[in-house]
């Protein structure tokens, strides 16, 4: 729940998109009973997460790539890689003092596209990345599209840059996941959405989620 907004939701656990975004499921809904149903979602939020001792010494703490943001969807992304979901539990109340200011600025879209490109190459196989490249490419042209209009273009180029000056190190932590995964590309990916409502991509986001689809239904066979 949103500490600063008393009766809103911050997230009913959240969930990844085929393209690597983070959404906070229900996030600004106001709470009444929507999500009262106990089930699995693709991550838990790093705000507040009860952890088993032994998926944790499995799967290991968070990626120290991730200065901010993504970090909590790379660790669920890899639970699932070894075996293990992400559970959300209605009965379980938090409250979260968010940072409305940080929302909407430019530094965090920056941290936002650069964490997703990481987990996109650390996580995904190099024949999923291609089966799932014409979402991808969609998807990118959509989110520099936003950057240009709403005025933070110049940081996802630097997220660029940074990635680039990170690839050797996730492709060295990519190596060493793929060879310990347990689970499927094929089984983990129809567990995410294609739907999609993110800062990164504005209002255009209703729309987008669509093509998704339809593009995941066709290239869902070759996976």
């Amino acid at each position: 729940m949103l500490l600063n907004k008393p009766g809103y939701i911050n997230s009913a656990g959240n969930l990844i998109h085929i393209a690597g975004f983070g959404l906070c499921r229900g996030l600004g809904e106001y709470d009444y009973g929507q999500y009262e149903s106990e089930e699995d979602v693709s991550f838990a939020s790093g705000a507040c997460v009860l952890v088993r001792r032994e998926a944790l010494h499995e799967i290991g703490l968070c990626d120290d790539l991730f200065y901010m943001y993504m970090d909590d969807l790379d660790w669920g992304w890899r639970g699932k890689m070894f075996g293990w979901d992400s559970t959300y539990v209605p009965s379980s109340l938090i409250y979260h003092e968010w940072s409305k200011s940080l929302s909407v600025s430019k530094k965090k879209f920056y941290y936002l596209e650069l964490g997703r490109m990481i987990v996109l190459v650390k996580n995904l196989t190099l024949r999923s990345g291609l089966v799932l490249s014409p979402i991808l490419v969609v998807c990118e042209v959509a989110v520099l599209v936003n950057a240009i209009l709403t005025g933070w273009f110049s940081e996802k180029i630097r997220s660029y840059a940074q990635f680039l000056r990170l690839f050797g190190k996730v492709m060295e932590r990519r190596r060493k996941l793929l060879m310990q995964r347990r689970v499927s590309d094929r089984t983990i990916l129809k567990s995410f959405v294609t739907e999609l409502n993110h800062p990164n991509i504005g209002r255009a986001g209703i729309a987008l989620g669509k093509i998704c689809l339809e593009i995941f239904r066709i290239v869902d066979a070759a996976l």
